[in-house]
């Protein structure tokens, strides 16, 4: 294994590792020796790829994200209706911000970022990888005249913050269940009010 090859998989293991130790402990229970011991290295090298807890904290954060949002196609396809492709991103995207695991997680990160205003601060200043994806699909969308778009990080907040203020918070504060019908609403209407913000022929 050549060395640049080594050096990720040693990040790698320290990520997975912290994933664990910050569900099982949150944040400020976990220790920096705890995250070594578990990911069978060396303190040196966990702190030459992260300099503090709670970058590794962020980086295991967004890494959690990325991984959650796999499942979700972000590939422009000239071939399909606009509307079907976006319903779809929609749907999946409602999936992964209703699972357990997710809703889990968020629960652990909102705690440490009411009572940690640096970390939202860290946080706030990266952005997860799965919207650069997204902004990919939109440039294609774009590319071939199906929409239009200047501020692409307000695009995403009107497609995925509409879908979050509509059954991710709602779950994660109030418990709130929803139907397969009603996710189904709710992706439909988010499309509707993206296309009408952002497609060249807007829906009538």
């Amino acid at each position: 294994m050549c060395a640049n090859k080594l050096s990720e998989h040693k990040r790698q293991q320290i990520i997975d590792a912290a994933l664990i130790e910050f569900q099982l402990n949150g944040f400020k229970s976990s220790s920096m020796d705890a995250i070594t011991r578990r990911a069978d290295v060396s303190k040196r090298t966990v702190y030459n790829h992260f300099p503090s807890k709670a970058e590794l904290f962020i980086s295991a954060v967004f890494y959690a994200h990325e991984q959650m949002h796999r499942v979700v196609n972000t590939v422009f396809n000239p071939d399909l209706d606009l509307r079907q492709q976006l319903e779809t991103i929609a749907l999946q995207e409602i999936q992964i911000l209703l699972s357990e695991e997710l809703l889990k997680f968020a629960r652990m990160l909102l705690t440490e970022l009411i009572s940690n205003p640096q970390m939202t601060e860290l946080l706030e200043s990266k952005r997860p990888s799965f919207e650069e994806k997204f902004d990919l699909w939109l440039k294609q969308a774009i590319k071939h005249g199906e929409i239009r778009i200047e501020d692409f990080e307000m695009a995403n907040h009107h497609f995925f913050g509409v879908l979050k203020s509509s059954v991710f918070w709602p779950t994660l504060l109030q418990g709130k269940k929803f139907s397969s019908s009603a996710i189904k609403s709710i992706a439909k209407s988010t499309v509707t009010l993206f296309l009408n913000t952002y497609a060249v022929k807007p829906e009538r």
